[in-house]
């Protein structure tokens, strides 16, 4: 926030947020009153609703919240190969459109039981990006969550509206402002269960969250359009999903570091070996990704200075985690420049992230057409190619492997478009390639219109709070 924004806010100023500091607030970091955040919660305490702590609001009592509104005690972890385990979702791995568990935890280890994800439930990230937020569906239900995730339980008619509450600007301001911690910032279940909700009607409560769970099915839609996709992209080729990389696995091992627990590039090398062998010995062509047929073009942006503006100013810019979240969240705005052009992202490009969560890809909906996009992730521009199809191909083991040889063979974590051009890919008949790639291309303009009427909804509450 700059001066002039401080001059003409003289609320912000009053004395009233500068005797905080000697009242139960009891807090002396800077950030806590000079935030740009303060004077959306002003706006909120100064709405003429009434309001209540979340504990109040979900009927819960000094003994009982705990139960309701709480954060997984801190425990080691047992990680196993898939078939032994359950499913764990990191914190990064949950806020993905397309969550998939990054690790699967023994059955019979001690921190299974506590770490469940139980139903009708909002899981909030705790530390790190604070105040991400999703609504448990059935893909994660009964699986594993880190204990980094505040579980909040509520009744099945109000957990809707709370997800799209805690979303909103008057939630999220909530949670950014009762952070904590001089390296990571964090915030406690306690802190959760004394967020202020608003008191509103019951049947604006029950609209809101009726239309959010359309949201949810739509979401759930996709998700299942992908799986099917890749099931259908084994079964058409006739490839195993499931192929057996073990040498010599030591099966009582504590952490995971990735696909196999190596740090050997060799290793990487060698699976990407037996990769290839398999899709050499099937009776499908085999093609390189950078061949002309497939991509017209794999690039990626030089660094540039960004010039962030307001929405009504500006063009959507997306980040690497934008991407992944297909979140209307957290979006920032360029400025357009023409000098920018190859910042533009065109329906139907393949993206895939080159830095800090490594090889995830998605297709670009229609909806993000000549959206900027950050340089940090690599651009395929598909020609005779469905890119419903090569998407999936990239979500495959045959995919991920080939990926994970250059992430893991590298001194430092990245990968390049020259690297993308190598990899090999299994070429079908147009039949076969448009129906696996169909699903993918619908699956993603889905969730491209979920977050639409996501953010409508969302939209709809904040007037409504306003």
């Amino acid at each position: 926030m700059n001066v002039s924004t401080l001059k003409n806010n003289t609320d912000y100023l009053s004395l009233e947020n500068y005797s905080k500091i000697f009242s139960n607030e009891k807090r002396l970091d800077a950030s806590f009153y000079c935030n740009e955040d303060n004077l959306i919660l002003n706006e909120f305490q100064k709405s003429t609703l009434k309001k209540e702590k979340l504990i109040d609001f979900l009927n819960l009592n000094e003994k009982n919240w705990k139960n309701s509104i709480y954060l997984p005690n801190r425990s080691s972890r047992v990680y196993v190969d898939k078939e032994y385990g359950i499913p764990y979702f990191s914190g990064s791995d949950i806020t993905m459109n397309y969550p998939k568990a990054s690790a699967y935890l023994s059955k019979n280890h001690k921190s299974v039981e506590s770490t469940r994800i139980p139903e009708n439930c909002i899981l909030i990230a705790a530390r790190g990006t604070i105040g991400k937020c999703i609504h448990v569906n059935d893909k994660i239900k009964g699986s594993c969550a880190s204990d980094n995730i505040i579980r909040v339980i509520s009744k099945p008619s109000l957990s809707g509206f709370l997800y799209v509450f805690f979303k909103s600007k008057y939630g999220q301001v909530q949670f950014n402002r009762d952070t904590y911690g001089s390296v990571v910032d964090a915030i406690s279940s306690q802190q959760v269960g004394n967020i202020l909700i608003p008191k509103l009607k019951d049947d604006f409560i029950r609209n809101i969250d009726q239309k959010i769970k359309k949201v949810f099915k739509i979401k759930d839609n996709a998700c299942e359009l992908l799986d099917k996709s890749l099931g259908l992209f084994y079964k058409e080729l006739k490839l195993e999903k499931d192929i057996d990389f073990k040498k010599n696995k030591n099966y009582s091992t504590e952490f995971q570091l990735g696909f196999e627990d190596r740090l050997d590039a060799s290793f990487y090398d060698e699976k990407s070996k037996k990769i290839i062998k398999i899709l050499e010995k099937s009776n499908f062509d085999i093609k390189k990704i950078g061949n002309k047929s497939i991509s017209s073009d794999i690039f990626m942006p030089n660094r540039f200075k960004r010039n962030f503006v307001k929405e009504e100013f500006g063009k959507v810019f997306l980040s690497g985690k934008n991407i992944l979240q297909v979140d209307s969240a957290d979006r920032k705005y360029l400025k357009p420049d023409k000098k920018l052009s190859s910042y533009l992202i065109k329906e139907n490009y393949i993206l895939i992230t080159r830095s800090g969560t490594i090889g995830k890809a998605i297709i670009v909906p229609k909806d993000w057409h000549n959206y900027y996009a950050t340089e940090h992730i690599i651009r395929i521009v598909p020609k005779y190619i469905n890119p419903g199809y090569l998407y999936t191909f990239f979500e495959s083991v045959y995919g991920k492997v080939q990926l994970e040889k250059y992430i893991f063979g590298s001194i430092v974590d990245h990968i390049s478009e020259d690297q993308i051009s190598e990899m090999l890919i299994p070429i079908v008949s147009k039949k076969i390639e448009n129906k696996i790639g169909e699903l993918s291309c619908e699956a993603y303009n889905l969730f491209s219109l979920a977050n639409k009427k996501e953010a409508e909804i969302i939209d709809e509450l904040e007037k409504k709070i306003h």
